[in-house]
């Protein structure tokens, strides 16, 4: 008997016929149970089945996990398609300048500074970034930041993408608006300091922003930075989620420090495009079960039979194994 523990609880076992060794593993976090059956347990009640998508197989013979592996693919390519469909308007594509080709490109990451209102009464609460960094990358003689542009008379900061610079100015991107360790910052418009204090009391009265600084797009050969622009930041303040998680955290700082912020439930920790996203793919993937049942059965496998928690090989397990493995990926 060869046996894998950590704590009890749920727990995973099956016949590693290869090894001839019986193997039983166990876990607290019924997460882990999950990744553990994902990862050992599922291909092997699958093995060399071909796989339940139409249209043209990838391969002709099927191995091991193979065919289960092309359904992963496929299905999630189905789902990656059918949830753009309804999301996809917010997530534009970025315009490339015409020195780095011209054209379109997809969007690697958006990246956003949390604001605060200015802690200095000449600004009259104008919403001020506090970024840790305006660094983009730092590879040695390729280095890529941002300059913040500071108009004081509108009361706004924009970002400006530059290449190379100075060392001072590196050293100078790379502080971001840091003023120290923590959340010690400052204020981009007076140079007033910014205290933890004021970052929490900011977070708790709702005031705590968000202002997109820049783009990271997908180049031809290499990642390219570029400027904010109102269509993305719109693009962005546009979604609307139809569903949070709205669990609230343990009331315990120590391990929970978001709730100092203002940050009370699970759902408060994402931006309302994320929730609408992670929303569609959900129900695109709990969609999906049906019709991979539907398709597992014209492709011989048994129809019904009991669910996969307990022990089935039919069409229904094998639909619930494909859309566990597209939810793992979802929740990556």
């Amino acid at each position: 008997m060869f046996t894998i523990r950590s704590g009890g609880g749920h727990s995973i076992s099956l016949e590693a016929q290869r090894l001839g060794l019986p193997t039983t593993g166990s876990d607290l976090n019924p997460v882990a149970v999950l990744i553990g059956k994902a990862a050992v347990e599922f291909p092997f009640i699958f093995a060399g089945r071909e796989p339940a998508h139409p249209g043209a197989r990838e391969r002709n013979n099927y191995r091991r996990a193979e065919g289960l592996a092309e359904d992963v693919r496929f299905y999630g390519k189905l789902a990656l398609e059918r949830a753009s469909a309804s999301v996809g308007h917010l997530y534009p594509k970025a315009a490339l300048p015409p020195d780095l080709g011209g054209g379109s490109a997809e969007i690697v990451a958006w990246l956003w500074s949390r604001t605060v209102p200015s802690p200095d009464p000449a600004f009259g609460g104008a919403c001020v970034p506090i970024a840790s960094s305006f660094l983009l990358s730092s590879k040695s003689g390729r280095e890529v930041r941002l300059e913040p542009e500071v108009d004081r008379e509108a009361k706004e900061i924009r970002f400006h993408v530059r290449r190379g610079g100075t060392r001072d100015e590196i050293a100078d991107a790379r502080r971001g608006a840091k003023a120290g360790r923590g959340a010690n910052f400052r204020c981009l418009l007076s140079g007033a300091a910014i205290t933890p204090d004021q970052v929490r009391a900011a977070g708790r009265s709702n005031e705590m922003g968000q202002q997109l600084m820049a783009i990271v797009a997908g180049g031809p050969r290499r990642k390219v930075y570029l400027p904010a622009d109102e269509l993305h930041e719109e693009a962005a303040f546009a979604a609307r989620a139809d569903w949070r998680p709205d669990l609230r955290f343990p009331v315990d700082a120590r391990a929970f420090t978001v709730c100092l912020y203002g940050f009370e439930r699970w759902g408060d920790l994402f931006t309302e495009r994320q929730l609408a996203a992670l929303n569609a793919f959900s129900r695109t993937i709990e969609n999906l079960k049906e019709e991979i049942k539907r398709d597992a059965v014209d492709a011989g496998f048994a129809p019904g039979g009991p669910p996969l928690e307990e022990g089935g090989k039919g069409a229904r397990a094998y639909a619930e194994a494909v859309t566990t493995y597209l939810a793992l990926v979802l929740s990556k």
